[in-house]
């Protein structure tokens, strides 16, 4: 019994960190000053993932809205307004899915043969706003797309117009 004791207390003298004192149960306080200074910093950390990670998701989520508004009006045939109405269906598109959205912009434009949106976002984060790791800033999100007008079913009629007719004339060069 004697023996495995001292292995034990051996084994603790290996690290440079431990003394006799710790050996014996009696740790010195500067571990645990040294441990709540740590765990502070870990906290912040961790924290600041977090946000920057709902950032990142609202960019993308901003990326992906911004794109299926493009998308949409781009199919749509009649000779109205698609600006107008795209700005109008941006509230119900974005809708209240985002974290810290402060306040959005949207504008639309439209070309020859495309329609764009692009925006902007603010979001300001009050945790830590004035202090050093986050001096008071917001952040913005600037976002856009654009999609080529098209009329699928124009495309394939014209397809399958194209792949018809050209099988008339091999028929009529085969007779």
């Amino acid at each position: 019994m004697q023996k495995r004791r001292k292995k034990g207390r051996a084994a603790v003298r290996l690290f440079s960190c431990y003394t006799e004192e710790a050996a014996n149960g009696k740790a010195d306080a500067y571990f645990t000053v040294e441990a709540s200074l740590i765990m502070g910093i870990v906290l912040v950390i961790i924290v600041l993932v977090i946000y920057v990670s709902f950032h990142l998701y609202n960019r993308c989520l901003y990326a992906q809205d911004s794109y299926l508004l493009c998308m949409r009006e781009s199919l749509i045939k009649d000779e109205r307004n698609l600006v107008s109405e795209l700005v109008s269906c941006a509230q119900g598109q974005f809708g209240k899915k985002y974290f810290g959205v402060m306040d959005r912009s949207v504008s639309a434009r439209e070309a020859q043969r495309k329609i764009s949106c692009s925006g902007a976002q603010e979001s300001a984060h009050t945790l830590f706003q004035g202090s050093p790791v986050m001096p008071g800033i917001d952040w913005t999100i600037h976002f856009g797309s654009s999609a080529r007008k098209s009329d699928p079913a124009y495309h394939i009629r014209l397809y399958r117009r194209i792949r018809f007719l050209a099988g008339e004339a091999a028929e009529a060069v085969k007779k």
